[in-house]
């Protein structure tokens, strides 16, 4: 799948803001049930449930970025584009961070 550079980006920044937000995210991520489309599945769902036991994308988007969807739309967590080509884009990423090898 070829990943647009606006998306690419996108996740590059929620890694990022993972990283000093939230820094033990990847372990609480299975990348199996990645799904970004879904808040069970997405990074931040999957973290809160396994964190906090529940999730609600509008009260965590609520909780990370005080409800600024464009905030969470920035930084990868929610997609304006094919929710195909983010779950590609976080893959790929997850490769580049070796959370996960390419095969």
């Amino acid at each position: 799948m070829n990943i647009s550079p606006k998306v690419l980006e996108a996740v590059d920044a929620g890694v990022e803001w993972l990283d000093e937000n939230l820094p033990d995210w990847r372990q609480y991520v299975n990348l199996v049930k990645l799904d970004m489309s879904w808040e069970e599945s997405c990074v931040l769902g999957q973290y809160y449930l396994a964190r906090y036991g529940w999730t609600n994308f509008n009260k965590i988007v609520n909780d990370c970025f005080g409800g600024d969807t464009d905030r969470a739309l920035a930084l990868g967590f929610l997609a304006d584009w094919n929710y195909y080509e983010l779950d590609a884009a976080w893959v790929q990423k997850f490769v580049e961070l070796g959370m996960l090898d390419d095969k």
